[in-house]
């Protein structure tokens, strides 16, 4: 009687807790979602190229995707979660996102990188 009694609360206790959520955490499963038409996907206009010509099946389906439905985002947008909801997600600078999201536990920002920018400074001689 025992043994039933604690399968019976063990298996309730998993039944009751909340799933949880599937985050997109890869420019894969992006571009899947994307072509499966639950999520929209909003980048500035000049990474598109670096889609279209990387060569990997699934970041040139994804470029392709976002260049037919004009999925490029407007700068004075980007620092506002005009494009964050559940099924759309905004491709940004990973420190730029940290800022701005940074306290909030309902956004994922991925670890994943599309490109590196060589940053440089110019001074007078």
């Amino acid at each position: 009687m025992v043994i039933s009694f604690s399968y019976s609360a063990t298996l309730l206790s998993f039944l009751i807790q909340p799933s949880k959520p599937n985050y997109i955490r890869t420019f894969s499963e992006l571009s899947s979602a994307v072509q499966r038409g639950t999520h929209k996907a909003v980048f500035a206009k000049f990474s598109n190229p670096f889609f279209l010509n990387s060569g990997i099946d699934h970041l040139v389906r994804l470029g392709e995707i976002i260049l037919q439905n004009r999925w490029f985002m407007e700068f004075s947008k980007v620092h506002s979660e005009a494009y964050i909801n559940p099924h759309s997600c905004q491709g940004i600078n990973r420190n730029i996102a940290k800022v701005i999201f940074a306290d909030r536990d309902d956004v994922y920002i991925s670890k994943e990188s599309m490109y590196v920018t060589p940053l440089a400074f110019a001074h007078s001689k």
